[in-house]
């Protein structure tokens, strides 16, 4: 195998194993926020800060594709584009395909969220006082 192929594979790896601890810990989220309730902040601010950490992850996942393609292409530049082009293309989707695979994640904790504000957001039911009996008429 040469640097090409080499680089082609790392990349690949490098790409699956950065999609698969980004959906852990979006999962990891989702058990952290059924499992703590009453301590969290409310569900309206988890769903803000999630959001922005998945563009986070999602933004990091298309900037390491980029770093890569820019490599296999520094490498490979000595190679006809037939042989090359096919490479950096494969890298370009799987980055994508990690964008979707984290944005699909993060579109899975939406009903968790659901969960957390119903939770958090319950009154509980008041009981009222029983009415006092009225006094009795005096004459």
């Amino acid at each position: 195998m040469d640097n090409v192929e080499s680089v082609y594979q790392w990349s690949i790896s490098s790409l699956a194993e950065v999609t698969a601890r980004s959906i852990e810990q979006l999962h990891k989220v989702a058990e952290l926020i059924l499992h703590g309730q009453d301590v969290e902040k409310p569900a309206s601010q988890q769903a803000k800060i999630l959001s922005r950490l998945t563009c986070a992850m999602c933004k990091e996942v298309s900037c390491l594709a980029r770093r890569f393609t820019d490599t296999l292409v520094a490498v490979g530049s000595r190679r006809k584009a037939e042989e090359l082009n096919p490479l950096v293309n494969s890298v370009t989707l799987e980055g994508s395909n990690s964008t979707t695979y984290i944005h699909n994640a993060f579109q899975l904790l939406l009903p968790v969220l659901q969960i957390s504000h119903l939770q958090t957001n319950r009154v509980p039911a008041r009981t009222e006082p029983e009415p006092e009996p009225e006094p009795a008429p005096t004459d």
